[in-house]
């Protein structure tokens, strides 16, 4: 029983891991694009697509996203000039 748990709590592991790296490359992807229209902000990106944004980051995440996305695998990431 112990085996087949952990194995279960691997692969959700490694399914998390899988949906991270998908909404990174999204993002790595349209950058431009994204830059165009949120620049100065930090955007969600959840299921590859932009779920929400702010130029507050504790608002992004405590008053928009923490009850509607609890336990989901998103990112956020600030949309600024790179150097």
């Amino acid at each position: 029983m112990a085996i087949v748990y952990y194995h279960h709590q691997q692969q959700e592991g490694i399914d998390k891991l899988e949906k991270f790296n998908k909404n990174f490359q999204w993002f790595r992807d349209h950058y431009n694009d994204l830059y165009a229209k949120y620049k100065g902000e930090y955007v969600a990106i959840n299921d590859s697509k932009v779920i929400d944004y702010d130029v507050n980051y504790e608002r992004l995440i405590i008053n928009k996203l923490k009850q509607r996305f609890a336990g989901d695998t998103m990112r956020v990431f600030f949309i600024g000039k790179i150097y």
